[in-house]
């Protein structure tokens, strides 16, 4: 087959799941239907969150592979691990306006580091990043237009809360209301749901196994729409289905349509 041919084949294939998945297709309540009990049977009715963690005794292998990744350590608290700030803040920078102390995170380590500091129950970022490639201080302030939540606040880091806006994709069972969180990062739970009743009695019956999901709900555990993903939807579902019509087509556009069918 040519690459045309192999190209022609992929396009008919995406158009096919847009098509099975759009809110006036044949048979979507059906579908989505479906895909709600096959999350709600996976995850186990009474299943809490308990952190990733508790699945290190069983899968031990897999969480220390897990545990050394960038996706279980790109939010990382200075106080718990002192070597998480790359740069040295004794050096003078005229874009360095912070202290050590009033860094309550680090967002990254590869290309860029960001940080956050906490006021009240929240987290707001701090007027620098690091470039971590050319080793130099650069401004860091989101400006118009740029991203979905931009709109919605001053512009101002320290009146940008990242509850709203980043939390719930960064962490584990982000609570919109409470801004509590079982764990930061994407652990074990993010993608396979609250995992209590599994870890009292292992099977393959009381845990989420992506691939065994419709695309929309595996798509919503790896991919989580903005506005503090799938949390929001569950803790502000009115909010949620407001923002959903916003979203731009091409990035968690399918679950943006599934969000706004509902």
């Amino acid at each position: 087959m040519t690459k045309l041919g192999v190209a022609a084949v992929f396009l008919a294939g995406f158009a096919a799941l847009d098509h099975q998945w759009h809110p006036g297709s044949a048979g979507f309540a059906a579908r989505v239907a479906t895909a709600s009990a096959q999350t709600a049977d996976a995850r186990g009715s009474d299943a809490t969150y308990v952190g990733s963690v508790k699945c290190q005794s069983c899968h031990a292998e897999t969480y220390a592979r897990w545990s050394k990744t960038r996706m279980a350590n790109v939010v990382r608290d200075p106080r718990a691990h002192p070597d998480a700030i790359i740069p040295d803040l004794s050096k003078p920078d005229p874009l360095v306006t912070f202290t050590k102390d009033d860094i309550a995170f680090v967002y990254g380590s590869k290309w860029k580091q960001r940080y956050f500091t906490r006021i009240g129950d929240d987290y707001f970022p701090l007027g620098a990043q690091w470039d971590v490639t050319h080793k130099v201080w650069r401004r860091y302030f989101v400006p118009p237009d740029t991203d979905w939540w931009v709109r919605f606040y001053p512009a101002d880091n320290l009146k940008r809360p990242t509850g709203p806006t980043c939390d719930g994709c960064h962490s584990v069972n982000y609570d919109v209301r409470t801004h509590r969180v079982t764990e930061w990062n994407v652990g074990c739970e993010k993608c396979h749901g609250p995992g209590s009743a599994h870890v009292a009695n292992p099977s393959r019956a009381n845990i989420v196994n992506p691939a065994r999901l419709d695309p929309v709900h595996a798509q919503r555990r790896l991919h989580p729409v903005p506005f503090a993903g799938t949390a929001a939807e569950e803790s502000d579902r009115g909010t949620s289905l407001r923002l959903a019509g916003r979203f731009p087509r091409g990035r968690n556009h399918e679950s943006s349509r599934f969000l706004a069918a509902r």
